[in-house]
């Protein structure tokens, strides 16, 4: 019928849409990964006009490797940065908190001081003098031999000892510095707290998604093999003059939606995968990237200055 016909067309001029949709898509996040892996991003003409080919395919594992949940917690909670970051200020709460308890303490400096002097002085001028010479006793003649002699002999020497004890007495200033810092460190406690319980929830939750994915998918390929089976069936019947042509028509669209549908739950799963391994912490170890030398500052391989364009 004419208004079959309207309708078909209808029909392809939408899927033209969402095929033009798609291709900006895949263009945009070409870009995004141009940008993140080349150095001077979309500013070289050669990066701009090259496309990025996958090297691999989406692929559903026979059988998912996963760890048990509280594995997977508790993995989570060793590796992922923000949880160490986290430990690292409770760590200088406590500190700080052990500084402002110290100014309620009673505090008592102790100082002692040895000193080795020289009453020698300056060179008597009369020690040259013929006739007085003997009559000097050398020990006050005086010069700078006389004092190092003096002074390494120890031969007037002065001790001292001293100490101040500090009693404070209703510190008002460092008993409100205290109880901040207290409440500073029990506020920074009941986050860290939030933020695992908020991970233990966020783990069981991408677990939960690789399992219900995966099913997703499943179902999707058994509704894609039924619809294959209905078109071959459909097809016979076409060929006995049983159905019509608009019916054939008709089921091979639910055929293309269902595979449509296959390949849209397969990517669902792939993301589900990923995101688990990002929740556990496991993504760089997942794809081969090593941070070993990021973190001690230093790489085994030559580095070129960076050139700006």
């Amino acid at each position: 019928a004419p208004i079959e016909i309207v309708r078909a067309e209808a029909r392809v001029a939408q899927a033209q849409q969402e095929l033009t949709n798609s291709e900006t898509s895949l263009l945009q996040q070409e870009s995004i990964v141009k940008n993140a892996l080349s150095r001077s991003g979309l500013a070289s003409p050669a990066v701009a006009e090259a496309r990025v080919v996958p090297t691999d395919s989406l692929a559903l594992p026979q059988a998912d490797q996963l760890e048990p949940l509280g594995d997977l917690t508790e993995r989570a909670i060793k590796n992922r940065p923000d949880i160490q970051q986290t430990v690292i200020n409770l760590d200088n709460t406590k500190i700080g908190l052990a500084g402002s308890r110290s100014q309620l303490l009673p505090s008592l400096d102790v100082q002692a001081n040895l000193q080795n002097n020289s009453l020698a002085g300056s060179l008597n001028s009369l020690w040259n003098i013929p006739g007085s010479g003997p009559n000097a006793d050398p020990f006050f003649v005086g010069g700078f031999g006389s004092a190092l002699g003096q002074i390494f002999r120890r031969n007037f020497p002065d001790y001292s000892v001293g100490f101040q004890l500090n009693i404070p007495i209703r510190n008002r200033s460092a008993q409100a510095d205290y109880v901040r810092d207290r409440l500073s460190l029990r506020q920074s406690e009941l986050n860290a707290q939030r933020q695992v319980n908020e991970l233990r929830v966020n783990v069981q939750n991408a677990l939960t998604g690789v399992v219900q994915a995966r099913a997703r998918y499943q179902a999707a390929v058994k509704e894609r093999q039924l619809q294959e089976q209905t078109l071959d069936a459909e097809n016979k019947k076409y060929a006995l003059g049983a159905s019509t042509a608009f019916q054939v028509v008709q089921t091979q669209r639910d055929v293309a939606i269902a595979q449509a549908s296959e390949v849209a739950s397969l990517a669902a799963y792939s993301r589900s995968r990923v995101q688990l391994d990002l929740t556990t912490a496991q993504i760089l170890g997942r794809y081969n990237v090593e941070v070993a030398e990021a973190l001690a500052g230093k790489s085994s391989k030559p580095m070129d200055p960076p050139v700006v364009r």
